[in-house]
Order: C-alpha cells, then sequence, then structure tokens
C-alpha cells in the first residue's frame, strides 16, 4: 500500500505494484501510453528504496488502456 501511494503520488491514477513472496521481484504496471524517462527513473527509485529491491529487479510496464 505504501509503494502505491508512492505511485499515486507521480499522477497516476490507475497502476498496479506487485511484489513476489517467492523472489525479490517488484513489477509495475502503469496505465500510460508512454512513460519517459524521468519518471521512471522516479518509481525505480521508489521502489528500491522503499522495498529495498535491487537493480534488477524492478520491473516497470507502461500499459496504455481507455477507460
Amino acid at each position: 500500500l505504501v509503494l502505491e501511494n508512492m505511485v499515486k503520488s507521480l499522477g497516476f491514477s490507475f497502476f498496479l505494484v506487485s511484489v513476489s513472496v517467492d523472489s525479490d521481484n517488484v513489477n509495475v504496471f502503469i496505465n500510460s501510453s508512454e512513460l519517459n524517462y524521468d519518471t521512471a527513473l522516479s518509481i525505480y527509485n521508489m521502489m528500491k528504496n522503499e522495498a529495498g529491491v535491487v537493480s534488477g529487479n524492478v520491473i516497470i510496464m507502461p500499459v496504455y488502456s481507455e477507460s
């Protein structure tokens, strides 16, 4: 929930943060047609700093869906 609130603070209203219990992976699905470098870096740093995830285990995926 903390990770989701952090992503929400960037202005995204539709997203999902999935944290695996079997591995150290964190997947972030963002409803966006494109994701710029600065925003992706902000999300990555949030996941790294708050969840302690190492660099190769954060996966950020823009998934665009019109609602």
